[in-house]
């Protein structure tokens, strides 16, 4: 008796998440040091390879990250997402809430509305103003909005999901201006400057 052998096409489960874990671990990066390079925060990289999306930021950012990761690691961000939807492992998403699955609408359909520029917002809690110190270092520590990023004299500072940061600054001996910037889409740059003296 003959048996037919019917082949089956094999399909590949390994969703998007899987794909860019894997490709980070076989460059050998860590989450903190892709985020740092891409300035996006490490929690939005880490729902990215959980497929987690209901955490990451809405509208066009998600798509946005994901394209920006997948092209960091030497990834094809066309065939990544092609044939291979995002999976939400915590809540299903109807296929209209997915924001790697709405069509591109087209140019003459786009109604342009004027950018809705919003009140800065950042603290420095400390130093004070006009601080005479004996130190050589100090700290500044502030707050600002999550997403926002912040630069203390033209640096890069990390903030948290809270938006708090915190730096340490060395002195120079003399005056020593410390000026401390916080930028965020469609806001207005916000900058504090701090003048501390050292004996």
């Amino acid at each position: 008796m003959t048996h037919l052998f019917t082949p089956k096409k094999i399909v590949n489960e390994e969703n998007i998440g899987a794909k860019l874990k894997r490709a980070r671990a076989f460059k050998a990066l860590g989450l903190e040091q892709v985020g740092q390079k891409l300035k996006i925060k490490t929690a939005y990289l880490e729902s990215l390879e959980e497929d987690d999306y209901q955490r990451l930021p809405s509208g066009l950012y998600s798509k946005s990250y994901l394209k920006k990761y997948a092209e960091f690691l030497g990834l094809d961000y066309k065939n990544l997402i092609s044939g291979n939807k995002p999976t939400d492992k915590n809540a299903a998403r109807d296929e209209n809430n997915n924001p790697f699955s709405q069509p591109l609408i087209k140019k003459s359909r786009f109604i342009i509305f004027p950018k809705l520029i919003l009140a800065p917002f950042l603290i420095i809690s400390q130093p004070e103003k006009s601080l005479l110190t004996l130190n050589n270092t100090i700290e500044v520590v502030g707050r600002t909005e999550a997403e926002a990023e912040v630069r203390i004299n033209d640096e890069l500072v990390l903030n948290n999901n809270d938006g708090y940061f915190s730096k340490i600054i060395t002195l120079k001996k003399g005056l020593n201006n410390i000026v401390i910037k916080k930028k965020k889409k469609y806001s207005q740059t916000k900058t504090i400057t701090r003048q501390i003296l050292i004996k």
